[in-house]
């Protein structure tokens, strides 16, 4: 996801959604929808909307995709040249 230019404060709400999503992501793939839902409704009642509906819109990762992002996730280092 690119990063713009904000303000401090902009800056490091993104970066708390996109660590927020990076551990989404990282959970096992049956917590998946749950933890999806139960963050889309936190952001919505902190008043992130926009924010809130971006990550409803996520969609469970495929098993294989799963399985390669916790691949990459805990074995980064073998995937570097």
């Amino acid at each position: 996801m690119p990063r713009s230019v904000g303000t401090g404060e902009e800056n490091e709400t993104k970066l708390t959604l996109e660590n927020d999503v990076d551990a989404l992501f990282k959970l096992p793939l049956a917590e998946f929808t749950v933890a999806r839902n139960a963050m889309a409704a936190r952001l919505k009642k902190a008043g992130s909307r926009g924010e809130a509906e971006r990550v409803k819109t996520m969609n469970k990762p495929s098993i294989s995709a799963w399985a390669v992002n916790q691949l990459h996730w805990k074995h980064g280092d073998a995937f570097k040249g």
